[in-house]
C-alpha cells in the first residue's frame, strides 16, 4: 500500500510540474523499497537504452550495456570524427580506464549523478526520461550519428537544447518508457544509481567451474616458455583480440584474450593497453590471459570463437608439431616488423598460418565486417552491395608452397598501419603503400602464369570438409552497416571475390588489427585507398578462372565508366583450364562450386527462395501460400527490379527490414528485407550518389534476421498478406498509399514499436542462442510521423 501510495505521489509532483510548464528538473519522491539494479533496472536499459548506446557509435559515447559504461558516463569527444587531424586518445571501457574517477579525468560526465542535495534526484538522465513523457510525441527528423549531435554535460545546457528541441527527450525518437518503467530507473536513481551488490559482481565476473577449467587449460597452453608456444600464442593472440571466445561447455557466456605483465595464470590480472595487438606491450614478459564479458552482449560486436578440446588439438596440429622454416625464436615489436605479418610469423610455416584463417574464415571476414572501420558509408562504399567470397586452396596457393615467394616480397606488402594512427592526409594520398600492392598483385600474376601454365580449376578451390567450414561466404552491404554469412544467400551477385592467403591476411590486418578507430583522418583515408586495391586483387583471382577473353570484359562491366588502368587492373595471362559450356560464365562456375564441388559435409547449397538458375525469373503471384517458403517467393515477384516495390523501400532509407507475418496457425514467419543497390562501380569515395541507379536494384526475402541494424519493420497477419503485397506492387506515393502501408509499417514514433521490437529480439535469441545479441536502432528510419 505504501509503495502505492509513493507512486501516486510521484505521478502528482510529475502533473504539477507539467502544468507550470517546466522542462525540468522533475522531482520524484525517494521509494521506500530498494530497487535492484541487476533483477530490474538493468533488463530495461538493455531493451530500451541500450539498442542505441553500446558501441563506438554511441551517442555522446554513453554505453549502457554495462553497469560500468552508465557510472561512467557520456563525453562531447566523437569517436567517430572524419576530420581529425590528431589521433585521439582512446576511450575503451574495461580498457583505457579502470574507475569511474579515471574516466572523469578523461573528461566524461555523469547522467545519474544529482545536481542538488537531498533526497531527491534531478540527473541528466531523469530530466531526459522525464522530459520525453511530458513531450511524448516524436516529430521530425532523429539522426542519432548526426556529427553535430548535441551532448549537454549540466542542467543549463540540457534546458538550452530541450528549450530549442522539445520533443526530443529519452528514448530519442522512440515511443516513451511505459509508466512502471520509468517508475523503476526514477527510484533507482533517486537511490543513488548504485550498481551490482557485491554477490552479484562476483556472479558476474567469475567464471563458472565448466569454464574455469577450460580457461586453465588454454592459459597454461598459451603461457608455455619455449619460444615455438610463445610465437605460436602470438598469432593466436593478435588475430583473437576482438573475439567474444566460448569454450567448449554448456554454459552461454563469453571471454575475451588479453595480454598482462605481472600476473601469470591463477592470479588477478593486470591488464596491458594497447592500441593494437601487435603493439609492443612495454614489458619483458607478458601473460596471455582471458576474462569474462559481462556487458550486455550486442549483436553488431559479437564475434564468437569457439576454443574447445577439438581446437586445442587442431592448433597444436597447426602449429606445434610442423617443423618451421626457421629455428623458433621469439622476435621483439619493432613497429614497421609488427606491422607486416609477412615478416613478424616468417618462421611459422605459411600453410599452418593461411589453414588456420582458413578453418575460421566466417569468423575471420566477419571481423572486417563487423568491426569498426566499417560504420559508416564512406567506410563501407568500398566494396558491392552483395557478393560471394571463396578461397584458393593451400596446395594451389603458391605463397604456401613457394614461402620465399612471400619473403622476396615482403616490402610490396607493406601496409599504411606501419605508420600507425598520425597519418597525415597528404601521406595518404601519395599511393606509396598502394603501389607496393600494385607490384605485388602483378607479381603475383606472372608468378602463378610460370607456375600454373595450363590454368586454374575447380579442384585449386578449397572445398572444406566439416560442417563448421565456411568455404564460401555472402557479404551484404547495408549501406552503413555490413554483414556476413556462411553459404550463398541470395540471386546471383554481380561480383564474387577469391581470396588467397597474402589477400586474406593483409584483409585482415589492414583493416582490423592495424585499424585505429580513434586514429587521424589520414589513417582511415590511408586504409580506405587501399582496401580499393585488395578489392580489385579479390575481383581479380575470380576472373582468373573465366576464359581470358571474358576477363575484361566483365571487369569492365563491373566498372562502368572507369578505365580499368585506372584500378590498376591486371589480366592474368593464365589460360582457361575450365571448359565452359554457356555463355554465361559466372553462373556456370558457381553452380558448379555449389552442386558438384563443395564438400556436402559443409551443407551449403543455394538459396532455394532467392536463387533463381538461368535468367531470373519472377513468377506470378501465388494463390495460395502453403509452405515458408512460398511466402518468400511471393515477396520476390513484386521485387522486380524498377517495380515501385524499390521506391518505397528508398524514401525509408531501407537497406534491411525485418517482416513478422503471424500466421493463423503455427510459428510466426520472421523474414528479412535485403536491398541490394546497384553500382555502376564502387571506386569513388565520395558521390556514391551518382553511381547508383534504384531502376536496377534487387532484394532478397530471407528466412530469418540478417545485419545488425534494422532500419524498418513490418507487421502483417497471414490474412492481410494479399493487400500488404498489392501496397508494395504498386505503391505510388499517394497519401492514401502511405495511409494503407501505415497498418503494417511501423514507425519509429508509433507506440507499438517497442512491442514489436521486442517480439524480433526475443525471435533472434530463440533461432541463434549463441551467436545473438541486442540490435542496434541507431539508423532505423529517421523521420517520426
Amino acid at each position: 500500500m505504501r509503495d502505492k501510495i509513493a507512486g501516486v505521489l510521484v505521478m502528482l509532483v510529475f502533473i504539477v510540474a507539467c502544468a507550470a510548464k517546466a522542462p525540468f528538473p522533475v522531482f520524484f519522491q525517494k521509494p521506500t523499497r530498494h530497487i535492484d539494479y541487476m533483477t530490474e533496472v538493468k533488463p530495461i536499459l538493455d531493451k530500451r537504452c541500450a539498442v542505441c548506446h553500446s558501441c563506438y557509435n554511441s551517442p555522446c559515447q554513453l554505453k549502457m550495456d554495462s553497469f560500468e559504461g552508465t557510472d561512467r558516463g557520456a563525453t562531447k569527444k566523437a569517436v567517430y570524427n572524419g576530420s581529425r587531424l590528431r589521433s585521439m586518445d582512446p576511450t575503451r571501457l574495461f580498457t583505457d580506464a579502470q574507475s569511474t574517477q579515471e574516466w572523469r579525468q578523461k573528461e566524461f560526465f555523469s547522467v545519474t549523478d544529482s545536481k542538488s542535495s537531498g533526497e531527491l534526484n534531478d540527473s541528466i538522465m531523469i530530466e531526459m526520461l522525464s522530459h520525453k513523457i511530458k513531450n511524448p510525441k516524436s516529430i521530425g527528423e532523429y539522426r542519432s550519428e548526426a556529427d553535430d549531435l548535441t551532448c549537454s554535460q549540466n542542467s543549463e545546457e540540457l534546458g538550452g537544447y530541450l528549450e530549442k528541441h522539445p520533443n526530443n527527450g529519452m528514448p530519442f525518437g522512440f515511443p516513451a518508457l511505459k509508466p512502471e518503467e520509468f517508475d523503476i530507473i526514477a527510484g533507482w536513481l533517486t537511490q543513488g544509481a548504485k550498481g551490482p551488490d557485491a554477490g552479484q559482481q562476483a556472479v558476474l565476473i567469475t567464471p563458472k567451474e565448466s569454464d574455469a577449467q577450460a580457461i586453465k587449460q588454454w592459459e597454461t597452453f598459451l603461457n608455455q616458455d619455449d619460444p615455438k608456444h610463445a610465437m605460436t600464442a602470438r598469432y593466436l593472440f593478435e588475430h583473437l583480440f576482438l573475439a567474444h571466445i566460448k569454450f567448449g561447455t554448456p554454459t552461454n557466456e563469453y571471454y575475451e584474450l588479453f595480454r598482462c605483465s605481472k600476473t601469470p595464470p591463477g592470479e588477478p590480472a593486470d591488464l596491458i593497453a594497447t592500441i593494437r595487438p601487435y603493439d609492443d606491450p612495454g614489458a619483458a614478459t607478458i601473460y596471455y590471459r582471458f576474462r569474462k564479458i559481462h556487458s550486455t552482449i550486442v549483436h553488431k560486436t559479437h564475434m564468437v570463437f569457439n576454443l574447445d578440446d577439438a581446437k586445442l588439438q587442431r592448433i597444436k596440429e597447426l602449429f606445434i608439431q610442423p617443423q618451421w622454416l626457421q629455428r623458433p625464436h621469439t622476435v621483439g615489436y619493432e613497429k614497421t616488423m609488427s606491422a607486416n605479418p609477412f615478416v613478424a610469423f616468417e618462421q611459422i610455416p605459411p600453410r599452418s598460418r593461411y589453414q588456420f584463417l582458413l578453418d575460421n574464415s566466417h569468423y575471420i571476414i566477419m571481423t572486417f565486417i563487423h568491426g569498426p572501420v566499417c560504420k559508416g558509408q564512406i567506410a563501407l562504399n568500398v566494396i558491392n552491395d552483395h557478393f560471394w567470397v571463396m578461397f584458393l586452396d593451400p596446395e594451389y596457393d603458391l605463397s604456401i608452397s613457394y614461402p620465399a615467394f612471400l619473403k622476396l616480397h615482403s616490402d610490396k606488402l607493406r601496409m599504411p598501419i606501419e605508420i600507425g594512427s598520425d597519418m597525415r592526409v597528404f601521406n595518404a594520398m601519395n599511393d606509396e603503400y598502394k603501389k607496393a600492392a600494385v607490384a605485388f598483385y602483378k607479381a603475383r600474376q606472372d608468378y602463378y602464369t610460370s607456375h600454373h601454365y595450363d590454368g586454374l580449376g575447380y579442384e585449386s578451390l578449397w572445398k572444406g570438409n566439416k560442417a563448421t567450414d565456411a568455404p564460401l561466404l555472402t557479404v551484404y552491404r547495408h549501406f552503413d552497416s555490413a554483414s556476413v554469412y556462411k553459404g550463398v544467400l541470395g540471386n546471383l551477385p554481380k561480383t564474387m571475390w577469391v581470396v588467397d592467403y597474402p589477400l586474406m591476411e593483409r584483409i585482415y590486418y589492414a583493416l582490423v588489427a592495424g585499424f585505429d578507430v580513434y586514429g587521424t583522418m589520414g589513417h582511415q583515408l590511408a586504409l580506405r585507398l587501399y582496401m580499393d586495391h585488395l578489392r580489385v586483387e579479390g575481383e581479380s583471382y575470380f576472373l582468373d578462372y573465366l576464359p581470358p577473353s571474358r576477363r575484361q570484359e566483365v571487369m569492365q562491366s563491373w566498372y562502368q565508366g572507369i578505365d580499368l588502368k585506372d584500378i590498376n587492373y591486371y589480366s592474368s595471362a593464365l589460360p582457361a583450364k575450365i571448359s565452359f559450356m554457356t555463355d554465361d560464365p559466372n553462373r556456370e562456375f558457381i553452380e558448379y562450386v555449389v552442386n558438384k564441388y563443395i564438400s556436402p559435409a559443409t551443407n551449403i547449397t543455394f538459396d532455394a527462395v532467392n536463387y533463381e538458375r538461368g535468367d531470373v525469373a519472377y513468377q506470378k503471384l501465388p494463390d495460395k501460400n502453403k509452405t515458408k517458403n512460398d511466402y518468400l517467393k511471393a515477396f520476390r515477384t513484386i521485387s522486380k527490379p524498377g517495380m515501385p516495390f524499390f521506391t518505397l523501400m528508398k524514401d525509408h532509407n531501407i537497406q534491411v527490414a525485418y517482416m513478422r507475418i503471424r500466421l493463423k496457425n503455427g510459428k510466426d514467419l520472421a523474414i528479412s528485407i535485403v536491398i541490394n543497390q546497384w553500382h555502376s562501380n564502387v571506386t569513388h569515395l565520395f558521390g556514391e550518389k551518382a553511381q547508383l541507379d534504384v531502376a536496377k536494384d534487387s532484394a532478397d526475402f530471407i528466412s530469418g534476421l540478417i545485419g545488425s541494424y534494422p532500419n524498418y519493420f513490418f507487421d502483417v497477419r497471414e490474412e492481410d498478406l494479399p493487400d500488404f503485397l498489392d501496397i508494395l506492387s504498386h505503391f505510388k506515393k499517394s497519401p492514401r498509399d502511405y495511409e494503407r502501408l501505415a497498418k503494417y509499417g511501423v514507425n519509429r514514433a508509433e507506440d507499438r514499436l517497442w512491442d514489436v521490437y521486442d517480439w524480433f529480439q526475443k525471435r533472434l535469441y530463440e533461432d541463434e542462442p549463441v551467436t545473438s545479441g541486442l540490435f542496434d536502432l541507431n539508423r532505423y528510419y529517421y523521420i517520426a510521423k
